[in-house]
């Protein structure tokens, strides 16, 4: 079961309580504040996201330069290239090197492919508007084995 998002969580907290027959444990605060940092990230328009998270970890940056030169193409299945998507590995995403939760969270994984992938062809995806509200998602799931510091910030 997966416990990335706010639901996810709840939902495994339930499903730990009644299998174990005890009482639904409270949020841990790193979480509640990793889903706050979320719900506001994808409330952004994408491309204001996007450089917020590039503040996190400016080599982001790099990449989405990369991404407007002019001989960058999507990959036939409309995925980013081959060499970007290995560049963003330890960037963003659960193989992300800096210890910070929000880099490593499936939304900004996904927010920063579909921003990079606007770029390569904005007419299939807006970055005007929110994550949330995009009328078409790019979504990846990315998993990682760490557990955060208790204080959870970096």
């Amino acid at each position: 079961m997966i416990r990335g998002d706010f639901e996810g969580d709840r939902r495994y907290r339930l499903l730990a309580a009644v299998a174990a027959k005890s009482e639904v444990e409270p949020m841990p605060p790193w979480r509640a504040s990793l889903f706050s940092e979320e719900q506001q990230l994808g409330s952004l328009p994408m491309d204001q996201a996007f450089q917020k998270l590039a503040q996190i970890e400016p080599r982001l940056l790099d990449i989405e330069r990369r991404a407007k030169l002019p001989d960058v193409r999507l990959e036939e299945n409309h995925g980013l290239p081959k060499s970007i998507n290995r560049d963003l590995h330890p960037l963003v995403g659960g193989g992300a090197e800096r210890d910070n939760e929000l880099l490593r969270s499936n939304l900004a994984t996904s927010l920063v492919h579909q921003h990079l992938q606007a770029l390569l062809d904005p007419s299939a995806i807006r970055v005007d508007v929110s994550y949330w509200a995009a009328p078409r998602k790019v979504m990846i799931v990315s998993g990682t084995f760490r557990r955060p510091r208790e204080s959870g910030k970096s």
